[in-house]
């Protein structure tokens, strides 16, 4: 869902200027342009948090072209109750940056969310164009916990070949080696939001390739 905004400015019979307001029906909340894909849902206690990613920044039209890495695909989320109400009519932007934010997964450690994610960043090198991971923390009301994304360096998965499980207090993340390693790796994001760096390889690289 999003909000449709469009303000006018116009002169009166005086002269003076009528100060801008909403064109009638665009205070109401209605379907977001562009697609949302890729759900992924989790619970946490009696609420469930559903993400997924969303191209309303950048709609496919003649005049603005369906990709573009200035800004693209982010990702959103709502809470539902037990009953499958939405909770947040608005939803909640988890991730808005450059370039895309694609493929998430979500994962409660009995007190938050871990909203993981691919991005295209600025790596340890400094080149620009490069997918790694990202992540999120999002709370139980719904607050955005890091308004920066928790930067998973190092770590560039081969396409979607990463998973995420939490044993009730920190999260590991599982992936797939993308370069010409093949090895699977594990990686630890603490409760407080702390990467540990240097993945522990727990299935090394072989000829064959490793995947899935």
């Amino acid at each position: 869902f999003a909000f449709a905004l469009t303000l006018t400015t116009t002169l009166g019979q005086s002269g003076s200027i009528i100060p801008p307001q909403f064109i009638p029906g665009d205070k109401s909340i209605r379907l977001a342009s562009g697609d949302q894909t890729a759900p992924e849902i989790a619970s946490g206690g009696n609420v469930v948090l559903a993400v997924w990613e969303d191209e309303r920044a950048l709609p496919g039209s003649l005049l603005v072209p369906s990709f573009e890495w200035e800004t693209s695909n982010d990702i959103y989320a709502v809470r539902i109750d037990a009953t499958g109400r939405l909770i947040d009519r608005v939803p909640i932007p988890v991730a808005q940056e450059a370039a895309i934010q694609s493929n998430p997964q979500v994962v409660w450690n009995g007190t938050n969310w871990l909203v993981l994610f691919e991005s295209v960043d600025v790596n340890g090198t400094g080149f620009y164009y490069e997918d790694s991971l990202e992540a999120v923390r999002v709370s139980p009301a719904g607050v955005v916990l890091d308004p920066t994304p928790i930067k998973i360096r190092n770590v560039n998965p081969a396409g979607s070949s990463w998973t995420a499980a939490s044993d009730g207090t920190d999260w590991v993340v599982a992936f797939q080696e993308g370069d010409s390693n093949s090895a699977l790796d594990l990686l630890r994001v603490t409760a407080a939001g702390v990467v540990l760096q240097g993945p522990k390889v727990v299935v090394p690289s072989t000829f064959f390739l490793r995947s899935n």
